[in-house]
């Protein structure tokens, strides 16, 4: 028997290999106090006493309570749990509330967890229960046959965004101030970034005439605005728009051909009894 000996060569990729768009786009959720908190909560461990006024360190940034001694989410686990492995459902491990939600969802799902759907568009149990919380909320009749469920709301819009944008000359209308997931997509999308300025003065409520302004002037400096994006209510502003507001961006986007996409995943996040949640639909 002969021994060959070989030699991996370790490849080290270096930012010359990377698009310009890949190296451009940022998605700095946490940013630079976390990351000064991180530095902080490091040199507690090894710190003379006395270095700093305090002995720890709680991160609060990215909606992490558990973090802050919040319990863990023990009925959505249990129900997993239980669905990826039946015969836990039979056991005194999981609580009767836990196995009564697995029960239902065996009885109406059409595949097993961890199988595909039949259905590309979701669970259909899952999208006739959407479209009648829809219903309901807004007092429409919702068709679940157009209601899509992706892998989180970040998934849907990465899919939205790959479907409008054509080029480098379409672009994006997005509130500033935004959550990044927006602009990070469209800079990894090649597409331009559209800002229009919420108004602080106005609890960061909708400044029409500068929305018209930056339609009009993206217009005529060749950039078609695909879509618009309404963060209802805002992230990280908190505001809960007024339904004129709303329609005021219903009645321009219909004049300029303008999809809307509505977040709208704080909406139950409402601290204030004279604000009331108005949904696009």
């Amino acid at each position: 028997m002969s021994l060959i000996k070989t030699s991996i060569r370790k490849y080290t990729p270096v930012m010359s290999s990377v698009g310009e768009h890949i190296k451009s786009a940022q998605y700095a959720v946490r940013g630079a106090i976390p990351i000064r908190g991180q530095e902080i909560a490091q040199q507690l461990k090894t710190a003379a006493p006395g270095t700093f006024d305090f002995s720890e360190t709680s991160f609060l940034n990215i909606g992490n309570p558990q973090q802050c001694g919040q319990g863990n989410l023990t009925f959505n686990r249990q129900v997993i749990a239980g669905l990826s492995y039946p015969p836990i459902a039979k056991t005194n491990m999981i609580s009767e509330d836990a196995k009564k939600r697995i029960d239902f969802y065996n009885r109406h799902q059409s595949s097993p967890v961890g199988a595909y759907t039949t259905n590309s568009k979701g669970w259909t149990f899952a999208r006739e229960a959407v479209a009648k919380y829809i219903s309901n909320r807004d007092g429409v009749q919702a068709d679940p046959e157009r209601i899509y469920l992706t892998n989180g709301a970040s998934e849907g819009v990465r899919l939205i965004m790959s479907a409008l944008i054509r080029d480098s000359n379409d672009g994006m209308l997005v509130p500033i101030p935004q959550y990044p997931l927006y602009s990070a997509l469209l800079t990894l999308n090649k597409a331009k970034l559209l800002p229009y300025y919420l108004q602080e003065e106005k609890n960061w409520g909708l400044d029409a005439e500068g929305l018209l302004d930056q339609i009009t002037r993206s217009i005529k400096s060749g950039i078609t605005p695909r879509a618009i994006v309404v963060i209802n209510p805002g992230n990280p502003t908190g505001q809960v728009m007024k339904k004129e507001d709303l329609q005021a961006i219903i009645k321009l986007c219909h004049e300029h051909s303008i999809m809307i996409l509505s977040d709208e995943v704080y909406q139950t996040n409402i601290y204030k009894d004279t604000s009331k949640f108005v949904s696009m639909r």
